[in-house]
């Protein structure tokens, strides 16, 4: 965890094509910097390399900063395959620089990392640094002060559910996640419940998918997990200081603690490899290129189902929330996936637990006010979809996506001045958000204003000079006169 992010390592330069776009990314070197650029049409965008995230056991996506603001490159280094597309990229019909990485993107990366703003994008920090030791074992002032076992958090210590959310806070994705009230990620630390922070969503699969972030699950559905009285956890088998020098000795001499005496006819001489039989690598189905080891503990492995949309019928927490808040993440964690995840029947559902919250409580909660305006548009109540994001943007005025938000259904109700007031509130809330620049752009080009349209193409480019896709709009429009 220590080398979860750094300075870029050079890795030679290389050449990428992106077929979707047919756009090309290179990446050289100069002068001992890392520069990825990306050529589309007849324009080329070129960025330094800030940052790279990842420890090199799959490989290596890469950070650029314009501004105050990070974004994904969208070339990455694969451990066993080199350069290609990084993930996210794939499908795009145009790529450039435009991923943002925000707060819950660096989270499990960095250490201590603080945003300014609502929407968690603009980077207060001066300098990313890699995970501490405080991500799972607590504040250290006190240790630092008083060096002992008490004034540290030892997660193996911990009681179930602490224990657990130690690792739980980055290694279970689940198919949603929904921060309590007024809370963010960094609310958590080592020796709290995850669950008294955020709630974690999971569908009811019977199976558990191929993705990189859910070992968390599959352990959960082993049966040596599921019989060793809570007894095993992550850190069974997994030591967070550093791997030893014959894994394969460590491991097998974890699965004969449990299991003394084996079958003679299969398993044969001393230097047996449990992991390779019964937790096989597969394929990971959300990142090109890697692969993961199957969590499950199958005394005969079976191929791992790749996620199904389709079968998702409801969600459950993976551990409850407080009681007060149950029902509204529970609501929100259904909208989201229906939105997300295309699961249009959790829909209704979702929306009749957010209107059904007790008094105040649903007009005193921006996210939730989001939640209901975006249910309500999506079902084509656009007026009242409109009352519902003025009052989440009147709660968060200073929210980008809000003002945005609002900004496109009052364009959709012809309302296009009060549409260009949200979306220039949206571009001072954050400079980086390219979608409000083009909408608002496209308003005045509308409306025959073609120099202010052309002045809002220049403001984002003033932003970010290296734009494609803005200057690829400057370039056609000035083409017109």
């Amino acid at each position: 965890m220590g080398n979860s992010i750094a300075a870029p390592k050079l890795q030679g330069p290389g050449h990428v094509m992106h077929d979707p776009s047919g756009a090309s990314i290179a990446i050289e070197e100069r002068d001992g910097r890392m520069i990825h650029s990306v050529t589309q049409g007849a324009f080329t965008a070129e960025h330094a390399v800030d940052y790279q995230i990842g420890a090199n056991l799959l490989g290596y996506s890469y950070i650029v900063r314009i501004g105050d603001y990070y974004f994904q490159s969208p070339a990455s280094w694969y451990k066993h395959n080199g350069w290609d597309i990084s993930p996210g990229y794939q499908y795009m019909k145009a790529i450039e620089f435009d991923r943002p990485i925000n707060e819950a993107c660096l989270y499990c990366h960095t250490n201590a990392t603080q945003f300014s703003g609502p929407d968690g994008r603009r980077v207060a920090s001066a300098t990313l640094e890699p995970i501490s030791c405080e991500r799972c074992h607590g504040p250290s002032r006190e240790h630092l002060r008083r060096p002992g076992p008490g004034t540290i958090v030892n997660p193996a210590k911990l009681a179930g559910r602490a224990r657990s959310s130690v690792c739980e806070q980055c290694h279970l994705e689940g198919d949603a996640r929904v921060l309590n009230p007024g809370k963010t990620l960094s609310d958590f630390h080592a020796g709290q419940r995850l669950e008294n922070v955020l709630t974690v969503y999971v569908a009811n699969r019977q199976e558990t998918g191929a993705n990189v972030v859910n070992h968390v699950e599959q352990l959960a559905v082993s049966r040596c997990a599921r019989e060793s009285g809570g007894k095993m956890w992550c850190g069974t088998c997994h030591d967070p200081h550093g791997e030893p020098v014959d894994r394969k000795a460590q491991m097998r001499g974890i699965c004969r603690s449990c299991h003394p005496s084996l079958s003679r006819e299969v398993h044969r001489g001393d230097e047996l490899d449990c992991v390779s039989c019964h937790m096989p690598h597969s394929p990971a189905s959300d990142i090109q290129h890697s692969a993961i080891t199957d969590h499950r503990i199958l005394r005969r492995p079976l191929a791992l189902q790749q996620p199904s949309e389709a079968a998702i019928e409801h969600l459950e927490a993976w551990a409850d929330p407080p009681a007060e808040v149950r029902q509204r993440n529970l609501g929100l964690a259904e909208l989201l996936v229906s939105i997300l995840k295309h699961v249009p029947q959790l829909a209704a559902p979702g929306l009749s637990l957010l209107e059904n919250l007790g008094p105040g409580s649903a007009a005193n909660d921006p996210l939730v006010l989001e939640a209901l305006g975006s249910a309500r548009v999506n079902r084509g109540d656009l007026r009242e979809g409109i009352g519902f994001h003025e009052q989440a943007a009147v709660k968060q005025p200073g929210s980008a996506d809000y003002a945005y938000n609002l900004a496109v259904d009052l364009r959709a109700a012809g309302d296009i001045e009060g549409a260009q007031r949200e979306y220039k509130r949206a571009i001072a809330n954050d400079p980086s958000l390219s979608r409000a620049y083009l909408d608002l752009a496209g308003t005045y080009y509308y409306q025959r204003r073609d120099t202010d349209a052309l002045a809002v193409l220049n403001l984002y480019l003033k932003f970010n000079p290296e734009s494609i896709a803005f200057r690829a709009q400057r370039a056609g429009l000035l083409a017109q006169h």
